[in-house]
């Protein structure tokens, strides 16, 4: 598959900082094309990447883009889409990992708390709604 251009957005120091896709380059994953509006409220409103942009391809497949303050995450929409159910296809970073907990038990979202070794990393997994796994983190402060 062919990655789409990542057009970078410049951010006003004065923004609130957004979740962080925690990636060298963009990430690119698939979701069932019937299940786009379940997805769009998924990642933007739970995850709190925020609304999409949206990019139809020549194809006519839909690509959901989701920018933040690091690497786009790419969803493209599709009949057939290739799940990666049992390896996080993405990590993403957030300031504040209990206000997605919260968010996620609101809307009954199951998920499994990750227990790091060194005790410190706070992180859950969880899969999107077409049985895609991913991993969602604290955001650590540096000082």
């Amino acid at each position: 598959m062919a990655e789409p251009e990542n057009i970078q957005i410049q951010r006003r120091d004065d923004q609130p900082r957004l979740p962080r896709l925690l990636a060298l380059r963009p990430v690119t994953s698939e979701a069932c094309w019937d299940l786009q509006q379940q997805t769009r409220r998924f990642y933007g409103d739970y995850i709190g990447l925020g609304e999409p942009g949206l990019h139809i391809e020549p194809t006519g497949t839909i690509l959901l883009i989701f920018r933040n303050d690091g690497p786009d995450l790419l969803i493209r929409a599709t009949p057939q889409p290739q799940i990666w159910a049992n390896k996080p296809r993405a990590v993403i970073e957030v300031p504040d990992l209990s206000t997605v907990r919260q968010r996620l038990d609101d809307q009954r979202i199951p998920y499994q708390p990750i227990q790091a070794l060194n005790g410190i990393d706070q992180r859950i997994g969880l899969w999107d709604p077409s049985g895609n796994r991913l991993e969602v983190k604290r955001l650590w402060r540096t000082w």
